[in-house]
């Protein structure tokens, strides 16, 4: 399981510019993400495209992400 200061450390290297972060962290919490959207649409189907969903978003909008608060992946 993904730690919250290891993805923390990723969104940190994203924040500066380093675009291949974003693979580590889709690495790191592809699974979770999946396995819960998935566990409240209960279609495969639904789920992907949710899970897409979530990371073009966070790929948009990373340069909003305020660093001074805290980070839970729980």
């Amino acid at each position: 399981m993904a730690s919250n200061d290891n993805i923390s450390n990723w969104i940190d290297r994203l924040l500066s510019g380093e675009e291949e972060a974003f693979e580590y962290i889709f690495d790191l919490t592809n699974q979770r993400i999946y396995d819960t959207v998935f566990a409240i649409v209960k279609n495969g189907y639904e789920t992907n495209e949710i899970v897409n969903e979530v990371y073009f978003q966070l790929w948009k909008s990373i340069s909003k992400y305020d660093q001074s608060r805290p980070f839970y992946f729980g």
